[in-house]
């Protein structure tokens, strides 16, 4: 597996795909965080099971980006340097921005979590509303532990099984915490079976993804 860890670029076509996921898992939160009916793409079996006693400790950014705060008054454009010239200490900063009404941009040099990831923000009139994380699935249980220990047990469990691009089948399973305001989905596998995702995203910015 091409592992990317902090300050190395990613490839344009793996970047390429985890916003499409990021995209995809969105709007299938959408319906789940607005219509407390959660939906999973690429399934053919689910087995749901939700948490009376879960409490979500709602946060209002992540990874220090405030949600509803436009990127670029947050974070610096990402500086690279030509060969040759001298280099600088890496710094958290966005490249790629695509702007508009929903616009994208690429993290470089994320803050670390404690495990290796890439990572995209997703914009809704340049402000921050959806943040997107791809890892090794085999880091996904010590996912789990950090978002629980931030945000509380997640409120719904639901066991997915999926079908590979290859048609392959996994079994794996997708955590979910919902608030007023927030929504965050914690999936063991993304477009392949040893890459996880984790996507938080403004409510706000799910209705806007459905209109």
């Amino acid at each position: 597996m091409y592992l990317v860890r902090f300050g190395t670029r990613h490839s344009a076509s793996s970047l390429h795909r985890l916003l499409l996921l990021c995209l995809s898992v969105a709007l299938c939160v959408s319906t789940s965080a607005i219509a407390d009916n959660p939906q999973i793409a690429k399934t053919n079996q689910r087995v749901g099971k939700q948490s009376p006693k879960a409490r979500f400790r709602e946060p209002d950014g992540f990874l220090g980006l405030k949600f509803g705060v436009p990127l670029t008054r947050q974070l610096q454009a990402c500086d690279h340097r030509v060969y040759g010239e001298q280099s600088t200490p890496p710094v958290f900063c966005y490249a790629k921005l695509s702007t508009g009404a929903l616009g994208y941009a690429e993290l470089e040099n994320p803050p670390q979590i404690g495990l290796a990831y890439s990572a995209v923000v997703l914009l809704l009139d340049s402000s921050v509303e959806d943040i997107c994380l791809s890892f090794r699935s085999e880091d996904f249980p010590q996912m789990l532990k950090l978002l629980s220990m931030r945000f509380g047990k997640p409120k719904v469990t639901e066991s997915t099984i999926s079908e590979g691009k290859a048609g392959d089948m996994y079994e794996g399973k997708v955590h979910k915490w919902f608030g007023p305001s927030v929504s965050i989905t914690l999936s063991e596998y993304g477009d392949k079976p040893d890459e996880s995702k984790l996507v938080l995203a403004t409510n706000r910015y799910l209705r806007a993804l459905q209109e």
